[in-house]
């Protein structure tokens, strides 16, 4: 499944918010991720809970603004699919209210 948000915020900040396990504590809370790799500005990759399924997290600059998009990879079945994708749109959201205060 996918999703994507675009913010108001330099792809710097979006990136550091989505890699910096401090500042993803407050737009992710219950978010079981740990990383992969990560090319700055660009990707970040990460193991979901307990590694069987991953989150993939794409990043775009559009200036004063960029996007992000992720892919969570390896899930079940559509029903998991359609449960997790509301659940990260509404994460993405949370994350968008975050960054543009």
């Amino acid at each position: 499944m996918s999703a994507s948000k675009t913010v108001g915020a330099p792809v710097e900040e979006l990136f550091r918010v989505v890699t910096d396990a401090g500042m993803r504590e407050r737009w992710l809370p219950d978010g079981l991720l740990a990383e992969r790799t990560a090319r700055p500005r660009r990707s970040a990759r990460f193991d979901w809970g307990d590694g069987t399924t991953r989150v993939n997290f794409g990043f775009v600059d559009k200036g004063t603004r960029s996007q992000v998009a992720l892919a969570h990879e390896r899930l079940p079945d559509q029903e998991t699919a359609d449960k997790t994708k509301r659940y990260w749109r509404d994460r993405l959201t949370r994350l968008k209210q975050l960054l543009e205060g």
